[in-house]
């Protein structure tokens, strides 16, 4: 009976095979690849990208139910720009420390361009933020794992207050920057132009919608004011007065009332909205 005969030549090639084959299908952690890890301030990106950019952060009227780009503090003084310093990777480790600073050349360059110029009003002027009227942290660090590090421009009320009444009106901008980081700064999102005018956020504007349940003589308002810190509902019945926010009230009788909001900002300036329904 023949006997089939394996070689030590056909041992070693069938070995090498198998060698090969193994290394060729080893499992690689995403870590072992190159990445670059690009740091950059979110705020510049809205800055300059998408639509309606036009280069500067402007600070937008704090609306009921909507994001904010404020957070004013009367018991502190302090009218709070939120801000934050975030990275691109593919695997977020190590902690990375990043160096800000505020940058007032950029702000005069685009004032003499015109930047801030307003049509048919050349009485507002925008000035540089004074040193005086704000503070911002030197560094901010983004942990381990993490990809974002939240810090605040914190400016003077007071200072801001006095500006709305001021004549003529005054509006402020700042550069707020990344000046160094322990990894690659992202060149077109390194600096961000804080744009501030007071009287657009200070001043409170009182606004509603509302929603009529005949079935149930009932009436949802919904609160849509700009820059309201407390409210105060008269709903033309007699009853009570509500300083909810928004809520639902139950009228007694069928009839035509006039609703009255009054929204009062944080200068303690007042602003007044009516509106008139009919309950069936």
């Amino acid at each position: 009976m023949n006997k089939q005969f394996f070689s030590p030549l056909k041992a070693i090639a069938f070995v090498s095979l198998a060698v090969a084959l193994s290394a060729s299908c080893e499992y690689k952690e995403i870590a072992d690849f190159p990445f670059t890890q690009n740091v950059y301030l979110p705020a510049a990106g809205f800055a300059s990208f998408g639509a309606g950019a036009n280069g500067l952060y402007v600070i937008t009227p704090s609306i009921q139910g909507q994001p904010y780009r404020y957070l004013a503090d009367k018991a502190t003084n302090k009218f709070n720009v939120p801000l934050s310093v975030s990275r691109t990777a593919v695997n977020p480790s190590g902690g990375v420390q990043v160096n800000l600073a505020t940058n007032a050349d950029t702000v005069i360059r685009l004032i003499t361009a015109g930047k801030f110029v307003v049509p048919g009003d050349p009485s507002i002027t925008t000035e540089v933020l004074p040193t005086t009227a704000y503070t911002l942290p030197n560094e901010i660090s983004i942990p381990d794992g993490g990809i974002l590090a939240n810090f605040n421009l914190s400016i003077d009320l007071a200072f801001l207050s006095n500006s709305v009444t001021a004549t003529p009106k005054k509006r402020y901008a700042i550069g707020v920057g990344i000046t160094g980081a322990g990894k690659s700064v992202d060149s077109l999102k390194r600096l961000a132009v804080i744009f501030i005018d007071p009287v657009a956020v200070l001043i409170p504007v009182a606004n509603f919608t509302t929603f009529v349940d005949n079935a149930y003589k009932t009436v949802g308002v919904i609160n849509i004011s700009q820059n309201g810190t407390t409210y105060s509902w008269n709903y033309g019945d007699g009853t009570a007065v509500s300083t909810a926010v928004s809520e639902s009230h139950k009228y007694a009788a069928s009839g035509t009332y006039t609703i009255t909001l009054t929204a009062t900002g944080i200068t303690g300036a007042t602003s007044i909205r009516t509106a008139s329904i009919t309950i069936l």
